[in-house]
């Protein structure tokens, strides 16, 4: 009579998951009831790997989300000049008049269907003309509590415009040729917002050194045309210098219409 002989199973608390049987030796799980270094070190880079991939992702997605919003905002922008204009003469909103710039005439934040300013336009900015991917780069600065004032908004092309000694120029429809090729309003360094007194944010990355164009969205701007149409156009596109011969580029600033 044959006689099969096991070692001893050392003690183990925990229950073992794997089956006892002539082809399966009960398990010495309780010599190892936790993880090896190794182990451990595989999945934090593993974690890390898919943290890699997927934050640029939620940050890719949270862009576009924005452009879309500032696409947005600049329609109804320029769907309210439009507004102005059908309603007098073809007149679109002054680029300035005698006292105030474009985004804070009275006349237009009515068209614009939004909340009128307070004095000064210090509270109360309408959200249609706050570009989210600028409004996104105020950071906290709790050592200077005093008013503060950021750039990052949308620039009016004072296309066929010329100044005055109490404005501009009115633009009428009828000398924009082309209207679907021709800039009406895109982002810009053109306009400022303020903090009230005792805000804790200041302005991170832009500051204003002209009214030109700002390339805020991934090197590139959202424009909306005459015609009310609206794109995201990257800085190649866009930028104009006196030696610029592309066709598109200076139809879309007007000086080759």
């Amino acid at each position: 009579m044959n006689t099969t002989h096991t070692r001893p199973i050392s003690p183990c608390t925990r229950p073992c998951l794997r089956p006892a049987g002539p082809d399966h030796p009960p398990a010495r799980c309780g010599r190892r009831c936790g993880f090896t270094l190794i182990e451990l070190l595989t999945v934090i880079v593993i974690i890390g790997i898919l943290a890699a991939i997927i934050i640029p992702v939620l940050g890719r997605v949270r862009e576009s989300a924005r452009r879309a919003t500032c696409l947005s905002n600049l329609r109804q922008i320029q769907m309210a000049n439009i507004a102005h204009a059908t309603e007098n003469k073809g007149d679109y909103i002054r680029v300035k008049d005698d006292s105030r710039w474009w985004l804070t005439q009275a006349v237009f934040i009515e068209y614009l269907n939004a909340n009128k300013l307070t004095s000064g336009g210090k509270e109360n900015m309408p959200d249609q003309l706050k570009c989210p991917t600028a409004m996104a780069t105020f950071i906290p600065n709790i050592a200077n509590v005093a008013e503060r004032e950021a750039f990052g908004g949308y620039g009016y092309r004072n296309y066929g415009t010329s100044a005055t000694e109490s404005g501009f120029t009115v633009l009428n429809q009828s000398k924009v040729l082309a209207p679907s090729r021709i800039m009406a309003f895109s982002d810009a360094l053109d306009f400022y917002f303020y903090q009230c007194p005792g805000s804790t944010y200041n302005w991170e990355k832009e500051t204003r050194t002209s009214t030109t164009n700002s390339y805020r969205h991934r090197n590139g701007a959202c424009i909306v045309f005459f015609d009310g149409h609206t794109r995201w156009l990257p800085r190649e596109k866009i930028h104009k210098t006196s030696s610029t011969t592309d066709p598109a580029i200076l139809n879309l600033w007007g000086t080759g219409v």
